[in-house]
């Protein structure tokens, strides 16, 4: 369904001749020490890399290179998703190659890998609870070499990670380095105050995302040229549409996409391929599912203690998270706090965005227009969002404290900054009370705090001047505008009130009161507004849950 299962680092794989076989090798990349030193003998004796496969040469061909079959690796549970599910057991005789498409840097290969599943588990999804197939997509890559040059990360400014234990480090409490996880953006003229990029990012439009959405999309990918621009590389990015009659592919890496998928899962997400070694960005693709847009199939039945808690961040309890972590497998761990869940608090702010509008406009036309611009622009901040998670840009949790709730709905403020600092925080649909000016519903531009974010990433900085130029970046920080808390930052067990998912507003409690406001205007009367003269109940107890 397009989920992302290889969290933690891409996985970096070296093939070694031992003998008349090939070695698999994962290596060992987290640890190292300068060439010759001391220390890089150490390092090599104390961490390993884990020799995944033993594979014997079957022939040699035309230019030398050993031939070994590959179906001992991809016919086994080489993405442990039995640990991940234990009543789940990888069956080798019924699983089977799906697609195999090779292109100039990379492989991808699609397997159809069945499990048989334990008596005692009863599935939906399947005819026969016995036996699943799962669909694993592997994409394996060249690593390229290139001049990039790592940028050291700061806690105050939100980018993911590439983290490297360095024992050859002096002069700190730790051997930690840190990496932003960043393109190999570079000025065309790097002495010119403003460049074009010697390599520009480009975004394709598939083929099969829907006419009436692809402009949306598309200027929510280029919003973030303002903020390159300002950092002083003109047009760093461009978007192009697939034509229909396109030969090349989506899955060749040399093509970073923005794809329409149909799982049903109603989700968006932004993955990049990142090299372990140096946190250089080489690839994105940006998946969104058609389901995502049609909120009026979510169903809000019934809200417990579980699903606040998957809606606002995290268990409310210790004990709960404790466990909850204790319960992941290692290389999920890190990750597991920084996935995308905007999606599923979208569809909710959709849902009930509808039922408002359905309310508070003056007849059925003006609330379908209404419906209408209100879904168009919360695409291009989804859109906006998932790229700001293609540049390495993680969430930010407190973006939406930026401006008063009384000022929400004045739009000369809120199309000069957004309605939050950011476009990394998630916001919810902003809904003007009946009677009063509707502003626009979700952002339309990237916020202060993007803009401060990619000068920190992207800024042309020379050799001698990177870390005092990324100090004074990143000294800003104290401004109202570039606060900045995460994911970790919003668990039901964390005590800072400014920072929560799908809120607005510098206070909070005037913000709550908005909000309550607003549902007790709706509720009466929601019967007669979403049924008919003979309908049933179901989609009266939906609006009344969303």
């Amino acid at each position: 369904g397009g989920m992302s299962w290889g969290f933690g680092d891409d996985w970096l794989w070296q093939f070694r001749k031992i003998d008349d076989n090939i070695h698999v090798v994962r290596r060992n990349i987290r640890f190292r020490a300068t060439k010759g030193s001391p220390e890089e003998s150490a390092v090599r004796f104390a961490y390993t890399d884990s020799v995944l496969y033993s594979l014997p040469i079957i022939t040699m061909g035309p230019k030398g290179g050993a031939v070994i079959d590959f179906t001992q690796i991809f016919m086994s549970d080489l993405p442990q998703i039995g640990s991940a599910q234990p009543r789940f057991t990888f069956s080798p005789s019924k699983s089977t190659f799906a697609a195999v498409k090779g292109f100039k840097d990379n492989v991808e290969l699609e397997v159809a890998a069945s499990y048989s599943i334990a008596p005692n588990v009863q599935l939906d999804t399947v005819p026969d609870s016995r036996s699943a197939t799962i669909n694993v997509h592997y994409s394996i890559s060249a690593l390229p070499e290139t001049g990039y040059q790592p940028r050291a990360a700061d806690d105050r400014v939100g980018y993911f990670l590439t983290v490297l234990k360095d024992y050859s480090k002096k002069g700190t409490d730790d051997n930690f380095v840190r990496y932003i996880n960043r393109w190999d953006l570079q000025k065309a003229d790097p002495a010119a105050e403003f460049s074009p990029p010697k390599k520009p990012i480009v975004f394709w439009i598939e083929k099969t995302v829907p006419f009436q959405y692809r402009k949306p999309i598309a200027d929510g990918i280029l919003e973030w040229n303002k903020a390159f621009e300002k950092a002083g590389i003109v047009n760093a990015i461009e978007v192009r549409q697939q034509p229909d009659n396109a030969d090349w592919d989506p899955e060749d890496i040399n093509y970073n996409t923005f794809r329409w998928i149909t799982s049903g899962a109603g989700f968006a997400m932004g993955p990049s391929r990142v090299n372990p070694l140096t946190g250089q960005i080489l690839d994105a693709d940006i998946i969104f599912d058609a389901d995502f847009i049609r909120f009026w199939k979510m169903e809000m039945e019934t809200f417990t203690p579980k699903s606040v808690a998957a809606m606002t961040g995290g268990p409310l309890d210790i004990d709960e998270y404790r466990q909850m972590i204790a319960g992941l497998p290692t290389s999920h761990r890190h990750s597991h706090m920084c996935r995308c869940e905007l999606h599923t608090g979208m569809a909710r702010e959709l849902a009930l965005g509808a039922t408002a509008l359905a309310a508070i406009a003056p007849d059925a036309a003006t609330a379908e227009k209404e419906q209408t611009r209100m879904i168009l622009e919360g695409l291009k901040e989804v859109s906006m969002h998932e790229v700001g998670h293609t540049l390495g840009l993680r969430h930010n949790f407190k973006a939406s404290t930026l401006l008063k709730v009384d000022e929400l709905n004045d739009t000369d403020k809120t199309r000069a900054v957004g309605l939050a600092a950011s476009v990394m925080d998630y916001n919810p649909t902003n809904i003007a009370p009946k009677g009063k000016k509707q502003g626009d519903y979700y952002s339309l531009t990237i916020g202060p705090y993007d803009y401060w974010a990619i000068e920190y990433g992207y800024k042309t900085l020379s050799a001698s001047d990177a870390e005092a130029g990324l100090k004074k970046i990143a000294s800003r920080s104290a401004e109202p505008a570039l606060a900045y808390a995460t994911d970790e930052d919003t668990r039901g067990i964390d005590p800072d009130p400014l920072v929560n998912r799908f809120d607005f507003g510098k206070e909070p409690l005037d913000y709550a009161k908005a909000r309550s406001e607003l549902i007790e205007s709706l509720i009466p009367g929601v019967v007669d507004r979403v049924t008919k003269d003979g309908d049933g109940y179901q989609r009266a107890r939906q609006a009344f849950g969303v």
